[in-house]
């Protein structure tokens, strides 16, 4: 009985668990949106389902690279608008970070349906007023934004609506 409770003690002290690094990166501001300066590993709390974790890394940068996903609307009420916002756009990607990668998708409120009706091949109508139209696609372009974000190279990402949120 004695080996087997020795042999026991001895397998138990050559268990390794290896734990991986897992990075959080984060932007941290103030209530009046400012970002906080001089932080450190004490500044902050890690939980992991509601268990303290230890901070084994602690850095601040204000340059890390982003993936930014830009998302703008081109419908028709933002034509007396659209060469202002084409222009914010066009200034905010010559001044980002030379590292960041950034994508542009446009969507417009005009209804438009993803089925055809089958006897005359035509576009269905929608039942949709202009607003409701106008959410709808807006919703979708933020999805499908959302969906291409996630292949951005890096770990911290965005997406930027550009929209004046009028219908029609």
């Amino acid at each position: 009985m004695r080996r087997w409770a020795l042999g026991l003690i001895c397998c138990l002290l050559q268990l390794k668990v290896d734990v991986p690094l897992v990075n959080v990166v984060a932007t941290i501001t103030d209530d009046k949106g400012r970002y906080a300066a001089n932080l450190s590993p004490d500044d902050l709390i890690v939980e992991e389902d509601g268990e303290p974790q230890t901070i084994a890394h602690f850095t601040q940068a204000r340059d890390l690279p982003v993936s930014v996903g830009i998302v703008l609307d081109t419908s028709a009420s933002m034509e007396p608008k659209i060469s202002t916002a084409t222009s914010a756009v066009e200034h905010f990607i010559r001044t980002i970070h030379a590292d960041d990668d950034v994508f542009l998708m446009t969507f417009s409120t005009l209804p438009a349906c993803s089925r055809f009706h089958q006897r005359s091949g035509k576009a269905c109508q929608s039942s949709q007023g202009p607003r409701r139209a106008w959410l709808h696609r807006s919703y979708d372009a933020l999805v499908a934004g959302l969906r291409k974000i996630k292949s951005g190279k890096h770990q911290k990402k965005a997406i930027l609506l550009i929209s004046d949120g009028d219908d029609i």
